[in-house]
């Protein structure tokens, strides 16, 4: 120790030390814990930190973001379950034979309605493959509406649209519609729209909600209001009474999903009110 009664840096540090670890009452130290009970609190709480810790990081599950073509592959091989379809994804577990299974995951929705009704294209087609179908109450057939493509992916001028019977009741053979059914319940008219590329198109049943059918992000899609907003139709539905010579339509709903946020869109209405 120096003369002039400073202590070394060390044996001051090791004073300090001394005296925030230990009692600073020499006349205390018979009520105080022993050392060694001391550092067995520490280890305690160090310990239960750390388990914790792990919990968080290997023992819970994490939602992993997937890509929307991979959602539809596992849907359609059955190694999905617990699905929960939010405005924007879908969340839900994965099965079987995936390389995790058990593991949730999330995708985001390009138009989930049409995915579920198998109405989406093929597997990791970032693009429907049809423009949008109608179903009916009556029974599994229904009528699709395509867009008609050239070489170079866009409309044929001549025949913008073309529109069929899938006859899943059946074998799921493609029929054409007959002349009464294009001229009246499923026909419609398409005319070149306002804008260059696109095309106007009406029902002939009801020319109350015309469609705009365009090239939208790099997919042909048909457009029209639901609900009051400006969306991308994907599929009708029909309920129709069957008991008469002509059937007489109960409701109509329509769905499909925003332009403007790509949130889904519903609407429901009774022809002619």
């Amino acid at each position: 120790m120096p003369s002039n009664g400073k202590k070394e840096p060390i044996e001051d540090l090791k004073d300090k030390l001394h005296s925030f670890f230990g009692p600073r009452d020499p006349q205390k130290k018979k009520d105080a814990l022993p050392p060694k009970t001391h550092f067995s609190i520490w280890y305690f709480l160090i310990a239960f930190l750390l388990f914790i810790y792990l919990q968080q990081c290997f023992l819970s599950r994490k939602v992993e973001t997937i890509p929307y073509g991979q959602f539809k592959q596992a849907l359609t091989e059955g190694n999905v379950s617990k699905l929960t379809i939010g405005p924007e994804n879908i969340t839900s577990t994965l099965t079987g034979r995936e390389k995790k299974p058990g593991q949730q995951f999330t995708t985001i929705l390009p138009f989930v309605l049409a995915a579920i009704g198998e109405a989406a294209g093929s597997v990791g087609d970032p693009c429907p493959e049809h423009l949008f179908i109608i179903e009916r109450s009556k029974n599994a057939n229904i009528v699709v509406y395509d867009a008609n493509r050239g070489p170079a992916g866009d409309f044929v001028a001549s025949e913008p649209v073309v529109a069929y019977w899938l006859l899943n009741a059946e074998k799921g053979q493609r029929e054409e519609l007959n002349v009464v059914e294009r001229k009246h319940a499923y026909g419609f008219d398409v005319t070149p729209g306002d804008t260059p590329g696109t095309y106007a198109m009406t029902f002939k049943a009801s020319r109350k909600r015309p469609l705009t059918i365009l090239m939208l992000n790099g997919c042909l899609v048909a457009t029209a209001l639901i609900g009051g907003h400006n969306g991308i139709l994907r599929r009708i539905f029909v309920q129709a009474k069957d008991d008469s010579i002509r059937p007489e339509v109960e409701y109509i709903e329509l769905f499909g999903e925003s332009v403007a946020t790509g949130g889904l869109l519903y609407e429901k209405f009774v022809p002619g009110k």
